[in-house]
């Protein structure tokens, strides 16, 4: 297994890498985790992981590891992170999406090229694809040219880190919805202050935001000073502990990006009880189903009025709780890694 990801920072794609090499390490005895010298926490899978070379990054994906694997008589390589050695072909690679081709502007213009050149060879290359969601298969087909079945699906699930913080249900907010402040204009932020900005007129909700956004700061000031002080609040960044809390106290959490390969916040949201407000873009119609309230991701005005009902509307949050809960129940890293195993040889 193509352990890249354990030298770099746990963002989504590296959480899913992680746990899918944990639970592929407890279903199969035959696992070697080949990775750069400078993996970090390397944890229950240190007795897995074998260091290699002495390059870092895209060098020791792209030169070491591929020698490593020759000289082990070619092994079958799994790469879970979008990326893999381009001069080997015995591989399985996760594309986990092709958003920088759907929403350009979210993305700068090298990241933009090297997935533009590497993506389409790996996709007719490897001997074997999967990505993170049904509509992920069909846009990845659609976009390279290739036949969706043979793009396997392994979906994304919610890690073991997010849980109740001390095991003790938490009182839910009557009026304060959760977000995340991101400047990416893929997730479309300003689309959420918009709508905010149209049901505070209506209603008197308030804001909590993951992180902050230098480009958002000034209108969120102007927003403060229009409804009141600490109307909008910036959390800045929060451990696993601190981002369950706020699911679990918030009266919604909205999230509405322009396009999502899986959408794994509002699953994270559901698991701690929280009825999510989210756009109907990419995959996230099929991982919410019909257990969150959709609008369509330029729509201020519909995201406004979902935010508007679900403050209005108790009973409304009760039953988006009860169908978050039937929701999540289709996703596990077991689930996951299952799928993932019936895929190789």
């Amino acid at each position: 297994m193509n352990g890249r990801v354990l030298s770099q920072p746990l963002t989504g794609v590296q959480r899913f890498s992680r746990e899918l090499l944990y639970e592929l390490t407890m279903l199969r005895d035959d696992v070697v985790i080949a990775a750069p010298p400078d993996a970090l926490d390397l944890g229950p899978l240190a007795p897995s992981v074998e260091i290699v070379g002495k390059r870092r990054g895209l060098a020791w994906e792209q030169f070491e590891l591929p020698k490593f694997l020759r000289n082990r008589q070619k092994p079958f390589l799994i790469n879970l992170g979008n990326s893999a050695p381009v001069s080997y072909f015995n591989q399985l690679v996760v594309i986990h999406d092709v958003a920088f081709l759907k929403y350009p502007a979210g993305y700068d213009r090298t990241f933009r090229w090297w997935y533009t050149a590497l993506l389409p060879y790996l996709s007719h290359t490897a001997r074997k694809i999967a990505t993170v969601s049904h509509s992920s298969q069909h846009a990845i087909a659609k976009a390279y040219r290739i036949d969706p079945a043979r793009i396997g699906v392994v979906y994304n699930a919610i890690g073991r880190e997010l849980t109740t913080p001390d095991g003790a249900k938490k009182a839910r907010s009557s009026d304060t919805f959760f977000t995340y402040a991101s400047g990416s204009r893929l997730k479309n932020f300003d689309t959420v202050l918009d709508a905010f900005a149209k049901a505070r007129e209506q209603v008197p909700i308030k804001l909590r935001c993951l992180s902050s956004s230098e480009r958002h700061l000034e209108r969120i000031k102007a927003l403060n000073a229009q409804f009141g002080v600490d109307t909008i609040c910036t959390l800045g960044r929060l451990d696993d502990q601190a981002l369950s809390r706020e699911y679990q106290t918030a009266l919604g959490f909205v999230f509405v990006p322009h396009y999502a390969g899986f959408g794994l916040p509002p699953i994270e949201a559901q698991a701690l009880d929280c009825p999510v407000l989210t756009s109907q873009a990419g995959a996230l119609p099929e991982i919410v189903g019909d257990s969150a309230l959709l609008s369509a991701p330029e729509s201020s005005a519909e995201l406004a009025d979902n935010m508007i009902a679900l403050y209005r509307q108790r009973e409304l949050g009760q039953k988006l709780t009860r169908l978050g809960r039937d929701n999540i129940t289709r996703f596990s890293w077991r689930k996951s890694a299952e799928a993932l195993n019936s895929m190789l040889p």
